[in-house]
């Protein structure tokens, strides 16, 4: 009937009684959250042979995980990393071992250290992986890892089957590009060519950076190299083509213009300066209209007739 029977005392029941279960606790007090081994328990009824057991308390597993996964390097981005157990902790609360992400780094901060306390019969703790905030194009990406350390021998917890967990801090920073076009200006002759240079504000990652373009359309009065792309090398900040004047003698053929530009694209935004216009003018004049000329005997009957006009004008006088 839930009757205290202290140690090395015995309670009576009558015969006709049903047992239906000993409850017995080891220590100073019951918590409901006893953890350890107790050996060679003994009940015996009086006229039947004596039960012992033993009571064996498997230990608790821990794991571990970290959400998000993914975090920008921009402010306030922080994963929250936990362990859990798959029970509540003991009285005393329970320190698991951890593998810290390796510190310090430039791209992240962690309050996860060596070790983690798991509070008096809570079943989980947590820590975080925040991001750096930066505004750093092309710096790439960073992988915080997180892991749970091997627990001693014997010890109040094993780990269970997810122990490791990876955050990354992934680049969030677009780059700036920017196209110019030098001189603006040419001639229909030889050696006239002008460098259109697209621009990044910071180098260009691993692997480079392809950049869109609109190229001048094509045309009897200039060449061009500049495709519908250009790439910006890795660790590199500029890359060019060209246009070039086709030289010729025509008079009056006119101007022409080409027009290039960036066009919009993964991984960069357009500056100010996002197209360019080159003109080639027409630089070969009309040749000059031949002057009239007159003949040996047209200039003789001049002669002759300025002759006759003068002494005419003579004898009127």
């Amino acid at each position: 009937n839930g009757t205290y029977v202290p140690t090395g005392t015995f309670r009576p029941i009558t015969g006709n009684s049903l047992v239906l279960g000993v409850t017995f606790g080891i220590g100073s007090g019951w918590t409901s959250a006893f953890r350890g081994a107790v050996d060679n328990v003994a009940v015996q009824m009086n006229g039947a042979p004596a039960l012992s057991a033993n009571f064996e308390v498997d230990p608790l597993v821990a794991t571990l995980q970290c959400a998000p996964t993914a975090l920008d390097d921009s402010a306030g981005n922080q994963s929250i990393c936990t362990v859990s157990l798959n029970g509540p902790a003991s009285a005393s609360g329970l320190v698991v071992a951890l593998t810290p992400p390796a510190t310090p780094h430039a791209r992240y901060g962690t309050t996860c250290g060596n070790s983690i306390a798991v509070a008096a019969f809570a079943s989980s703790a947590t820590c975080t992986i925040t991001a750096e905030a930066n505004t750093t194009p092309g710096d790439g990406a960073a992988v915080a890892t997180l892991a749970l350390a091997a627990p001693a021998a014997g010890g109040e917890y094993v780990l269970g089957a997810t122990t490791t967990a990876s955050v990354t801090i992934q680049d969030d920073d677009l780059f700036t590009a920017n196209l110019v076009c030098a001189p603006t200006a040419l001639t229909d002759s030889v050696g006239q060519l002008s460098t259109c240079t697209v621009s990044l504000n910071a180098p260009a990652p691993a692997g480079g950076l392809v950049l869109g373009l609109t190229p001048p359309v094509a045309s009897g009065r200039y060449t061009t190299d500049c495709g519908s792309s250009i790439a910006v090398p890795a660790g590199a900040t500029q890359a060019s083509c060209n246009v070039t004047a086709t030289a010729n003698t025509t008079p009056g053929d006119g101007d022409v213009v080409a027009n290039l530009a960036l066009m919009a694209g993964a991984g960069y935004t357009l500056g100010p300066n996002a197209s360019a216009a080159i003109t080639i003018a027409n630089d070969d004049s009309a040749l000059p209209q031949p002057v009239p000329t007159l003949g040996v005997w047209s200039l003789l009957l001049m002669s002759l007739g300025l002759s006759g006009l003068a002494w005419r004008r003579r004898r009127a006088v």
